[in-house]
């Protein structure tokens, strides 16, 4: 896959906005070594620290049928390439995208759509992979895998960016039924787990996890009735055996 690394940015997603609007193809990535507005989802800052790994990646599936399921397919993807690597980490994938190791924050996906000039729309799919050091005094506990080698940071984007890309063209192929099977594999809240959230009038909600619809929501059981979580930021609860 063609790539293009810059040694500083504003935001890799931008980036790649700009050569997707350009024509850039499927699979043509953008990486850079710092971020200065790196954003997550609800435009979160993401730090940007020397010796991690940002990634954007232009995306144009063939079916836009499936455009929900894209994130947590890319997730999946990078999840899989870096146990391939690193085959006893304990990694998992916490609803809808985000990365997790030994239970907290390794990695977050930022996927956005754009139109581009005379041509049809695009994704870009950004990643933020704590390969070396783990940011600190955010909301939430965060962890990165140690890795020193910039070698090895080469060679990862260039194999997450296929990865990737290949996972996108399965979807296409294949339908959604296998990122299904796969997310239940590594989730970090099973079917069963005890959940909560934040509901459209602020007010904390539990519920129990019990499947993904048709779009990639997450569908849970709360107070006798059946919700479907399109966005919401969960967190853990109780185990279903509490």
């Amino acid at each position: 896959m063609k790539g293009l690394t810059v040694e500083v940015c504003e935001s890799t997603n931008q980036l790649a906005k700009e050569q997707g609007s350009r024509g850039a193809p499927h699979g043509f990535w953008v990486s850079a070594g710092r971020q200065t507005q790196g954003r997550g989802r609800w435009g979160r800052e993401w730090q940007s620290l020397d010796g991690n790994l940002f990634l954007s990646v232009i995306l144009r599936p063939k079916r836009s049928d499936h455009w929900t399921w894209i994130p947590m397919c890319s997730a999946l993807s990078v999840l899989e390439t870096l146990n391939r690597r690193w085959p006893t980490l304990r990694l998992s994938i916490k609803w809808p995208n985000d990365l997790w190791l030994n239970g907290k924050k390794l990695a977050g996906l930022l996927c956005e759509s754009f139109s581009g000039q005379s041509q049809e729309p695009f994704l870009v799919l950004g990643l933020g992979l704590n390969l070396r050091e783990a940011p600190q005094g955010l909301d939430q506990e965060t962890a990165a895998l140690g890795v020193q080698d910039p070698q090895t940071l080469e060679l990862l984007r260039e194999e997450i960016a296929l990865r990737v890309t290949q996972s996108i063209d399965r979807l296409d192929s294949e339908g959604t039924t296998w990122v299904e099977a796969l997310f239940w594999r590594y989730a970090q809240f099973g079917k069963g787990c005890g959940v909560t959230w934040t509901s459209a009038d602020s007010r904390a909600v539990e519920g129990k996890v019990d499947s993904l619809g048709k779009h990639g929501e997450l569908w849970v059981e709360s107070e006798g009735r059946r919700l479907a979580l399109y966005a919401e930021e969960i967190r853990a609860l109780r185990s279903a055996s509490d």
